[in-house]
């Protein structure tokens, strides 16, 4: 193992998701069992449709929350609020691109059950990042914030942004930003 690697364990220790056991998660219309396999992969059993949309939502927050807070903060275009002037440039680009007026007069004339289904993913996104594990992801420790709260919105605006396939290219900048930001924290530390 690098030296690196076991400086950011040490500082960092270990984040997994809770994978066993039970998580309270208000909302639900009925109980939800996710269980998962031995390579991690979720299978999410429920009684109905909406609560099918939260476990998911719950089971990609566990698993990604870092990379989660990455990308919304590069679709809102607010990533300087948390990497500082480095992510200017890709705020910048996003509230051109307009990500978020583009998601807000699409959800307006989706379906009732597409909106449905996207804040039940959205609420299950955020339970899921902040009960689904014991500690905060790696990328929100190492940038002292606490994760966003995601709505029907945010998640219309990352199918926006895959959609025109800009989110790949915004996110791999906002990661390098995130990256450079980080090894400034651990060095000052």
């Amino acid at each position: 193992m690098s030296l690196l690697k076991q400086l950011f364990r040490l500082i960092l220790k270990r984040r997994a998701p809770t994978w066993s056991g039970r998580v309270s998660a208000p909302g639900l219309n009925a109980p939800v069992s996710i269980r998962r396999d031995r390579y991690g992969v979720a299978y999410i059993d429920a009684e109905n449709e909406d609560d099918v949309w939260f476990g998911l939502g719950f089971c990609h927050g566990q698993d990604r929350a870092g990379q989660l807070e990455i990308t919304i903060r590069a679709i809102r275009g607010t990533l300087a609020a948390a990497t500082g002037k480095d992510g200017i440039g890709i705020d910048r680009l996003s509230r051109r691109v307009g990500f978020l007026r583009a998601a807000r007069a699409q959800l307006e004339v989706q379906d009732e059950d597409v909106r449905r289904q996207l804040e039940r993913y959205a609420t299950g996104l955020n339970c899921g990042i902040t009960r689904g594990g014991k500690r905060r992801a790696h990328e929100l420790a190492l940038l002292r914030c606490e994760p966003s709260v995601w709505s029907a919105v945010d998640v219309q605006g990352l199918i926006v942004g895959n959609v025109v396939d800009v989110v790949d290219v915004v996110s791999t900048a906002a990661v390098a930003v995130v990256s450079t930001a980080a090894v400034a924290v651990v060095s000052t530390a």
